[in-house]
């Protein structure tokens, strides 16, 4: 008998913590309300010529974005499995412009695959930011800044300034007049066709520049400027100069007018054609470069340095120069690196050996003069052959 009161007793007190358990006001409670089908807003807004579209995708999603001749903005937004305050944007008008704001309220929302399209009037001005997703813009002309956390930034037929970066993706310009920068933490960048003087910068890939052409009216300062932190660079055409570095990889530049300065920290530079000076510099590798054009044309002065590679300049047969050329040569190197012109220069060697760099070192020198001697040919490098060579 007195267990069954016990018994009794005990489902009661059960029946009790549960109901306060699930009691309204009870703060371990909280109903989610979660979507699986696909969930799809459209619409479109009006956007006059030269305003604003602002776009921050708190969850992370897909952007692309395409000009047209309306003074409209066209949205379509489309994601699946999400919930349901992340299934629509805030889309909002104001005196700027355009503003879509997508929010989350949640840590896991990788698997919404969330997407929005636009339409912009060819000249607008856009702002982007999402948490994860890649970035397509063309045909529009305006001023383009934001962000992507993980994925790809693709642009063609642009024309303004830029200033965007991903930190994991590939950026891709093509046929496009732009200013500014572009940087990537772990991704290639791609120029083709693209003029102006917008940098391409990135933390860990190769660099390449295809059909880079100078626009009617373009100023000198319009140069190519990249700039690897471990990969290589390959620019096809620089027709305004090209200012290149990488810490780690090969520089390749095809041709080139006015100017081309280069510098790698572990790998070999070819200069294949430059109508003007150059400035190259590499701490353990080759370097071929060849200077072209009419010779009496714009400043020729040339600085080549190698920590440790050979070097072969070959320039016009009567450029004018006053030529510098020095080898410093280690004893385990000796007999080995030597200086080699088809210029009349004279060679010397230094008598003893010198410390004032830590390793003992001899020098060998090369030094004269061919015409009026108005530009400077410096070359130097370390256990090398230095080749001097008539074009």
């Amino acid at each position: 008998m007195i267990s069954k009161q016990i018994i009794v007793m005990l489902m009661i007190l059960l029946g009790a913590t549960r109901s306060a358990w699930y009691s309204p006001g009870h703060a371990a409670v909280t109903q989610v309300s979660y979507k699986n089908s696909t969930s799809q807003t459209n619409g479109e807004y009006p956007l006059a010529m030269g305003k604003k579209v602002t776009i921050d995708l708190e969850p992370g999603g897909s952007i692309e974005i395409t000009g047209w001749d309306k003074p409209t903005a066209s949205v379509e937004f489309s994601a699946e499995h999400c919930y349901e305050e992340e299934c629509a944007p805030q889309i909002e008008t104001t005196n700027d412009g355009l503003e879509i704001t997508l929010r989350s309220q949640h840590h896991n929302t990788s698997n919404s695959n969330v997407v929005l399209t636009l339409n912009v009037p060819s000249q607008t001005n856009i702002d982007l930011n999402t948490s994860g997703g890649g970035v397509t813009i063309s045909k529009v002309e305006g001023k383009f800044t934001g962000q992507t956390m993980g994925g790809e930034i693709n642009l063609t037929s642009l024309k303004g300034n830029v200033d965007m970066r991903t930190m994991g993706g590939n950026i891709t310009v093509k046929d496009s007049t732009l200013d500014g920068k572009l940087d990537t933490m772990g991704g290639e960048v791609l120029f083709e066709d693209v003029s102006g003087g917008v940098q391409g910068k990135t933390m860990g890939g190769n660099v390449i520049l295809r059909n880079s052409n100078e626009t009617a009216g373009s100023k000198p300062s319009s140069e190519v400027r990249i700039v690897s932190m471990g990969g290589k660079i390959n620019v096809d055409s620089a027709p305004a100069g090209a200012d290149v570095k990488t810490m780690g990889g090969d520089i390749h530049v095809a041709s080139a007018n006015d100017h081309v300065r280069c510098h790698t920290m572990g790998g070999n530079i070819h200069l294949d054609s430059v109508d003007g000076w150059i400035d190259a510099g590499t701490m353990g590798g080759n370097v071929v470069a060849k200077m072209t054009g009419d010779p009496s044309h714009n400043k020729r002065d040339v600085t080549i340095d190698s920590k440790g590679g050979n070097i072969e300049l070959t320039v016009p047969a009567n450029l004018s120069m006053n030529i510098d050329l020095t080898v410093a040569v280690t004893r385990d190197h000796e007999g080995e690196a030597k200086i080699v012109s088809d210029f009349d220069v004279k060679q010397s060697e230094s008598d003893h050996w010198e410390s004032n760099h830590g390793t003992a070192r001899k020098y060998l020198y090369a030094k004269g003069t061919a015409g009026s001697g108005a530009n400077q040919i410096k070359i130097t490098t370390i256990n090398g052959t230095i080749r001097l060579k008539k074009g």
